[in-house]
């Protein structure tokens, strides 16, 4: 199959027209022209994009088994069952956490998936979810701990609050049974330059109903700006397609009450203008989301093309057709010197002690112990990344080079340093 006239593969570009919110987009005839095989590659693409439920559902917009071979939809179906299911026991486990907390004062405001499924979808089954993502104010985070703890909850790694509140944006990932819950006290990282302070975003919440309890949610300004963030801050445009969906729901569902001025000055009081204006762009062009063009002018200077093109490629490639590659060799990649090789090489190894503890998934220690840890810090890193590094170094493999380019375009523009 040959790329269409944006420079899309042919079934990218059909995935895009189904997941539109324009549904004349979408040219039925494309859809019954597809072979099986055809299909089940459009499903694949899906579940990389994790945007399954949203495939399904405009596609039973359409007729479903009509247009779908019937072995093909029964899978879509069953899998699209599974999710629902799995929604409806994570919903019920944060109704769980809500009511232990409300019972000790606790606010509690639902992030993400939790809360865009439910207020935006129209249900918890309409879009994919892995885990539970609540924030709570600061102040009671050590007793929100506690009481996931004592509710069944167990850490994935040794529990510090002191050592995740200096190196994390939530506390260590707590498991209970199939759930996953990630208490977070901030919004974004704490180390990084784009980092804000989460008290009015807590202070603007808004109520939200979900199966068995109620809680509160981001202002939908701050969703807005959260979901960009995530985008383009977090993940570099290398988390496919979900949050652009979340995006577009997002603005269809509160256009007309938005107060875009205060997601630009917000957006411009964060340092975050380039990543939210590239993030909402993505979401008019690939999606047709009804972001005001109004907006685009009150953000100013207007986007390069080649970064737009890069961002584009980093959503549309997430896990399709490339191998995935560490942000730290890419930036080791593109230091520019020996000498900048040699210190990107040393922050990478030479963590500050808390970052260390968590990223190996142990204990905070002192002392003699820690060169241990920086010793199997600098193992980690090279049985992960060494072959990669010489494939792009030494080799110049063309997969890898392209994605690099992309990435440091990316980075240099959003005003991000080596990671």
């Amino acid at each position: 199959m040959t790329e269409d006239s944006r420079g899309l593969h042919p079934l990218d570009a059909l995935l895009l027209d189904c997941l539109h919110r324009d549904p004349a987009r979408l040219d039925r005839a494309a859809l019954t022209s597809l072979s099986e095989a055809e299909w089940e590659d459009v499903l694949s693409r899906a579940q990389r994009q994790r945007v399954r439920p949203m495939l399904h559902q405009r596609l039973l917009a359409l007729g479903g088994p009509a247009i779908v071979p019937a072995a093909t939809w029964a899978s879509l179906k069953a899998v699209c069952t599974s999710i629902a299911l799995f929604n409806m026991y994570l919903h019920a486990e944060l109704a769980v956490v809500v009511r232990a907390f409300d019972a000790e004062g606790i606010p509690v405001i639902a992030l993400k998936g939790m809360h865009v499924a439910t207020a935006l979808y129209g249900g918890v089954g309409r879009r994919e979810m892995s885990d539970i993502d609540v924030l709570v104010p600061l102040e009671f985070l050590d007793r929100a701990g506690a009481l996931a703890l004592a509710n069944g909850y167990t850490s994935t790694q040794p529990f510090s609050i002191a050592t995740d509140v200096a190196v994390s944006p939530h506390l260590a990932t707590l498991v209970k049974g199939r759930a996953r819950l990630e208490i977070h006290w901030n919004i974004v990282d704490p180390q990084c330059s784009y980092s804000v302070a989460p008290a009015p975003l807590v202070e603007r919440s808004v109520p939200l109903v979900i199966p068995g309890a109620t809680l509160r949610a981001l202002a939908p300004e701050d969703l807005v700006l959260h979901l960009c963030a995530h985008t383009a801050y977090q993940h570099r445009f290398e988390f496919g397609m979900r949050s652009l969906c979340d995006l577009a729901m997002l603005v269809e569902r509160h256009g007309d009450t938005l107060d875009w001025a205060a997601v630009v000055s917000r957006a411009e009081a964060w340092g975050w203008s380039r990543g939210v204006q590239l993030t909402l762009d993505l979401a008019r062009d690939l999606l047709g989301a009804q972001v005001p063009l109004e907006v685009f002018r009150l953000f100013g200077g207007d986007l390069d093309s080649q970064v737009r093109d890069a961002a584009r490629a980093e959503v549309l490639g997430h896990e399709v057709r490339e191998r995935r590659l560490a942000l730290g060799v890419s930036s080791l990649a593109n230091a520019g010197s020996v000498r900048g090789s040699l210190r990107h090489l040393f922050e990478r190894v030479f963590l500050q002690p808390e970052e260390l503890a968590r990223r190996l998934g142990v204990a905070p220690v002192a002392g003699r112990w820690n060169v241990g840890l920086y010793a199997r810090r600098a193992i980690k890193l090279v049985r992960r990344d060494a072959l990669d590094l010489v494939r792009l170094l030494f080799r110049r493999d063309p997969q890898l080079v392209t994605k690099t380019d992309r990435r440091d375009r990316l980075m240099s523009w959003l005003g991000l340093g080596a990671n």
